[in-house]
């Protein structure tokens, strides 16, 4: 007993999204504020719940989440060993994370597995910029992702004007470290059209300076994951 409650005192000080459910019922016994927040519920609303009882911002998507969810949980249990997924998630407040998902079974007198830890990370760090725009988009519209991007790379409050897609698909690229013509061809443009995009956007810019948004955004080493 003493074990198992520092296993829920481990799931509810980890800084990650992560929560403890038995494996008879797929109820949810200990979560943390973080993942419960993802669901904007604290975590004693979360606790005594299944995967399939959340409330999710987009219920067809949610619907097929709480299944792949529960194919992860029945892996653990059968394999008895660690499992690892990566995923896109929409959260409650309509944001949108790239996670790596690590699953892990709690087993008791001969290896029964009793219960499934779940954390996981948020991977939108090592995407590249366009690669990110594109994950918002399978969950929102153009616009609604144009915003929802520049308010996550917090470049937003330079900017007094909403870029279209394809202007800020040229200035992700740009902001990736490829040159104007590879950038035409990327995107299938001409390298005028890439140069006009830009000035576009440098013209929303509030003091008009495109490096006031690009500095910010420049990365040591590319980034390599992939969706």
């Amino acid at each position: 007993m003493k074990s198992h409650s520092q296993l829920i005192d481990g799931v509810k000080k980890f800084p990650y999204p992560a929560c403890f459910k038995t494996i008879d019922t797929g109820k949810y016994v200990a979560c943390n504020s973080v993942i419960s927040g993802l669901f904007g519920i604290t975590p004693e609303d979360m606790e005594g719940l299944t995967v399939g009882d959340l409330k999710f911002l987009q219920p067809a998507w949610g619907k097929s989440y709480a299944d792949k969810i529960t194919q992860l949980d029945l892996r653990v249990r059968d394999e008895k060993d660690t499992v690892m997924d990566k995923h896109l998630y929409l959260a409650g407040n309509g944001d949108v994370l790239y996670q790596e998902m690590v699953k892990f079974p709690v087993l008791g007198a001969k290896k029964a597995v009793l219960g499934i830890v779940s954390y996981s990370d948020d991977l939108r760090p090592t995407l590249s910029y366009p690669t990110l725009y594109r994950a918002y988009r399978h969950f929102h519209g153009r616009q609604e992702s144009v915003k929802r991007v520049l308010a996550y790379l917090k470049i937003d409050v330079h900017m007094h004007a909403l870029p279209t897609e394809i202007q800020l698909l040229v200035f992700l690229e740009k902001a990736d470290g490829h040159p104007d013509e590879e950038i035409a061809r990327r995107l299938l443009l001409s390298v005028p059209q890439v140069e006009s995009h830009l000035v576009a956007v440098r013209d929303m810019i509030v003091n008009r300076n495109l490096y006031t948004l690009l500095t910010p955004l420049m990365r040591d080493t590319k980034p390599c994951e992939k969706i």
